[in-house]
């Protein structure tokens, strides 16, 4: 159903892009006429209001279309570093103070990094929306274990991006990943459905734990390989030993006797 959602998508994106492209140029336009102060702002809110659509349409065709994952072994802790340098140099609000507790000696994991940088920016985004009067952005890598029915207990490298603002409603929790459900007022709601799909493409889980005046957070956990069976002096000491003959005699003692 994605698939022939995402081929839908793109057709309809191309019939709303084309006019969209048209409106913002005839604004723009008029605005290097003369025309008063109030007009100027009515043509500004026009040009505005397109780029906004056109967001949305991309935000869209993003959630729909299917897309293969370009795996390759990524340092996950690099990867998040990478990430805040660029929120950093960016600027943050005023008030908010980042805290990072990153583990450098986690292990590499085989995944899709632009993906995933997608996904982290995204969250470390709505953690600075959601302190609009400061406070603390918390973002840690470690070891963990899975959740999910599938593989619960089973190895797994942990992001977790927290904040503690003002929390998320009760009522809220169970529709963030509903595609189009938003609670900004320029939200697109596809933010956290396009994470929650690249997570799972990793067979991953992405879940959120939150209460109301207490804060956020939101963890991505990504499976790990089983460690391989530990070696006991045993097991080993019988790999050294030659195999037995058909007799059941080691070739030392066929010599001897």
């Amino acid at each position: 159903r994605l698939a022939a959602l995402g081929t839908m998508s793109a057709g309809l994106a191309h019939e709303i892009r084309n006019p969209l492209a048209g409106i913002k140029g005839a604004a723009q336009y008029l605005q290097t006429l003369e025309v008063t102060d109030e007009e100027y702002e009515f043509l500004e809110v026009i040009a505005t209001e397109t780029d906004r659509l056109n967001t949305v349409v991309s935000t869209f065709l993003d959630y729909a279309r299917q897309f293969d994952l370009d795996r390759y072994p990524t340092n996950l802790t690099s990867l998040v570093r990478q990430i805040m340098s660029l929120v950093k140099a960016e600027g943050l609000p005023d008030g908010i103070q980042v805290i990072e507790r990153l583990d450098p000696e986690l292990p590499l994991i085989d995944a899709d990094g632009d993906q995933l940088r997608q996904v982290v920016l995204n969250l470390v985004r709505n953690a600075i929306q959601a302190l609009p009067n400061g406070g603390h952005l918390m973002i840690s890598t470690r070891e963990g274990v899975m959740r999910s029915r599938i593989g619960p207990g089973s190895r797994a490298l942990e992001i977790r991006v927290a904040d503690d603002g003002e929390g998320i409603a009760t009522a809220d929790l169970a529709k963030l990943f509903i595609p189009f459900y938003t609670t900004k007022p320029q939200g697109t709601g596809l933010g956290l459905p396009i994470c929650q799909r690249i997570v799972k493409a990793h067979h991953g889980e992405l879940a959120v734990e939150s209460r109301p005046g207490a804060g956020a957070e939101f963890i991505v956990r990504l499976p790990l390989p089983p460690l391989p069976p530990a070696v006991t002096e045993e097991s080993a000491s019988a790999d050294l030993e030659p195999p037995a003959d058909a007799r059941g005699q080691r070739p030392e003692q066929t010599r001897e006797s």
